[in-house]
């Protein structure tokens, strides 16, 4: 597939942001350093905001700058200060944008983190590495074109329509969350489900038990599988 502006066809397709609230030149400049121009070209144009009802968000960092730190602080591998949280869905799976790595995916409920394949940024007809742009583009443009649920029940049933039925629909900073939490053994099903402020029921869920890193390690039936590598964070 050949390069193209992605944030454009966000747009294009989707529309911009409902709810949306523009970057002030301040927020830009403090990261100027660690993003793509793409992205914050779009913060400026459009700002940050949701699509489809809340499923996807993209978000100012300083949100979950907290989390950040929470996961990463005293990694041997993966410093906080290289890591910048730009975006989540419904449910709390948090994409990471490293600034050496590119995407980072933090799935909330499940406590697992997965950084993406250099394979996957590689063009598939030229194998050249894709631009930073496409690939941020990508990374956004994925989740909120995707007929994916953003978190299944126990039977592999979407979650989202019945919790937004049942709690109402999400507010900035706001996500679906489990009480009693998948990692105290709670079960994911509707009547377990809560409306959290992301940045508090995050930094429960990682006090609760740390993230772990994972591998996709591919396999013949071609659904591949997750191999934990180690915990985040401070060796304990």
């Amino acid at each position: 597939m050949p390069e193209c502006d992605l944030f454009a066809a966000i747009v294009d397709q989707f529309g911009p942001p409902a709810g949306a609230v523009k970057a002030t030149p301040k927020e830009i400049d403090r990261y100027r350093d660690r993003l793509p121009s793409a992205l914050l070209d779009f913060w400026v144009q459009h700002g940050w905001g949701s699509w489809k009802d809340g499923r996807t968000w993209l978000c100012d960092p300083a949100l979950l700058e907290p989390i950040v730190r929470a996961i990463f602080e005293g990694d041997a591998e993966l410093a906080p200060d290289d890591i910048t949280a730009i975006a989540y869905n419904a449910f709390g799976e948090v994409l990471f944008w490293h600034r050496t790595r590119r995407s980072i995916t933090y799935t909330a409920p499940l406590g697992t983190v997965t950084i993406a394949n250099p394979e996957s940024y590689a063009d598939i007809e030229t194998g050249r590495p894709t631009s930073q742009a496409f690939t941020i583009g990508a990374d956004i443009f994925g989740p909120i074109s995707s007929s994916e649920a953003p978190f299944v029940d126990e039977n592999g049933k979407d979650l989202f329509p019945r919790a937004m039925r049942r709690l109402g629909p999400l507010a900035p900073g706001e996500i679906y969350g489990f009480a009693p939490a998948l990692s105290m053994g709670g079960a994911a099903v509707i009547a377990n489900v809560v409306r959290a402020p992301i940045r508090e029921h995050l930094t429960m869920l990682v006090a609760i038990e740390p993230p772990v890193l994972y591998d996709y390690v591919m396999t013949p039936d071609s659904f591949g599988r997750l191999d934990p590598l180690r915990p985040l964070g401070k060796p304990r």
